[in-house]
């Protein structure tokens, strides 16, 4: 199973048939990190947030170098409200992957937490909008400042640049906002989702 499949079948709103196909690959080898990382996924998706801490434990026992598995970790924990440790792991993720998408995250739980000029120091450094990965990074801000229409104008943009990471945020972050906005439809077209993918 890919990366592809996990998400076009959340996206649909078939995480449960992907949780399972994951959990049995995960039961095969169950030191693969990669395998276990799309079951987090799911489990972040479904809102079972307490089940994707175990599981980004768990691979952070594998591997403590893993980026998504201290990014992830920090998602979970934010989702349970508990911003300021959030932080810390998604602060030790981007010293390992200094990823756009990582920075625009760090950045908004940055100037959630009181350090806005870091914050700003931070995206300063993505470049011009232009540059690929540069909108999903303001896209990921904005949401962390619940400014869901920046966050679509963002989005678009991202969609654009064919950012294979405008689904998965999109599920992760933004079901709640953007897929209320009066944007959604268009966007929803766009990525060839039906609008009731929400």
């Amino acid at each position: 199973m890919c990366l592809d499949y996990t998400l076009y079948s959340v996206a649909l709103g078939k995480a449960g048939q992907a949780e399972e196909r994951l959990r049995r690959l995960v039961e095969a080898e169950p030191l693969m990190v990669f395998y276990r990382l799309h079951l987090v996924f799911i489990f972040l998706e479904m809102g079972r947030f307490a089940e994707a801490e175990r599981e980004c434990r768990t691979i952070l026992e594998l591997d403590q170098n893993s980026y998504y598995g201290w990014a992830f970790l920090g998602l979970a924990l934010l989702a349970r409200g508990e911003t300021d440790e959030a932080r810390r792991c998604c602060e030790k993720g981007y010293s390992m992957a200094k990823y756009s998408s990582a920075a625009g995250t760090l950045a908004g739980l940055l100037a959630r937490t009181g350090d806005y000029n870091r914050a700003v120091e931070l995206l300063s450094k993505l470049g011009p909008p232009e540059t690929y990965g540069v909108p999903m990074a303001w896209c990921l801000f904005h949401l962390h400042q619940e400014d869901a229409e920046r966050a679509a104008e963002w989005m678009e943009k991202s969609i654009d640049q064919r950012d294979p990471g405008a689904v998965f945020w999109l599920r992760l972050h933004a079901k709640g906002a953007i897929c209320s906005s009066p944007r959604w439809p268009a966007l929803a077209k766009r990525m060839n989702l039906p609008e009731s993918a929400r």
